[in-house]
This record gives C-alpha cells, sequence and structure tokens, in this order.
C-alpha cells in the first residue's frame, strides 16, 4: 500500500486542514489521508477493510451525502449514501477494490431528497 506523504502526516497529526492550491482543490477539507469533508458531508475509504463510507452532519432525514470511489478514467467503483436521519455513517461491506491503483474520493452534499440538488467536492487522488 502506497500512502501520499502529505495525507500521511495530516493523519498522524489528527487536524482538519483546508488544502490550498488551485480553487478545485479547495473547497476540500483533509480529515485524514482517505478522508474528506465537502460542506455538511464527508466520506471516508478504509484501505484495510475495504470499506467505503458516507455520512451527513444534518439531523434531518431530507439532507443526505453521497460517497464515491471513482476510476482514473472518471466511472464510478463504488458509492454509498447516508441520510440525516441516523447519528453514524453508512458503510459498504468489502468492497475488494484492486491493490496498488489510482482512485478518487469524491463526495457529495444534497438537500433535500424530495427535489436534490447536490454540490460535489473536487476529487482526492489516493492508492489502494
Amino acid at each position: 500500500m502506497r500512502a501520499l506523504a502529505f495525507g500521511a502526516a495530516l493523519a498522524a497529526s489528527g487536524l482538519i486542514v483546508t488544502m490550498g492550491g488551485t480553487a478545485a482543490h479547495a473547497d476540500i477539507g483533509i480529515l485524514n489521508d482517505k478522508s474528506i469533508q465537502h460542506g455538511n458531508a464527508r466520506a471516508s475509504y478504509t484501505d484495510a477493510t475495504d470499506n467505503l463510507c458516507a455520512r451527513t452532519l444534518y439531523t434531518s432525514s431530507t439532507h443526505y451525502a453521497v460517497a464515491y470511489i471513482k476510476r482514473a478514467d472518471g466511472s464510478t467503483f463504488a458509492s454509498v449514501r447516508d441520510t440525516g436521519a441516523t447519528s453514524s455513517a453508512t458503510c459498504t461491506g468489502n468492497l475488494s477494490i484492486p491493490e496498488d491503483a489510482s482512485y478518487y474520493l469524491q463526495v457529495a452534499d444534497c438537500i433535500p431528497v424530495s427535489n436534490p440538488t447536490c454540490t460535489y467536492s473536487a476529487k482526492y487522488q489516493f492508492y489502494s
């Protein structure tokens, strides 16, 4: 497993940091090397168990978050949706994601469920 040095340093520090640089990356709050936040939505990927999780910070069931793992070509490898009706994240089972490949983690912050409007984070690259 290869980790990005920047992400590994953030994971070790336990800090939430907003990336600078290009405008495309300015909206991502990095929580650790495979966890991001955009608005009131969080996405995380756990390499050891191959689980993808989504979490909305809203407590209303009319709001939701969708976490995505995307391939280099932009196609979706996996996704999971979480509504604000629960107090915990919603996660996939073991995804059996192929090792030593590049993927992108992305999260959508969506409101309301009845007529969805979603905003998407920039894609955060990671290696499985």
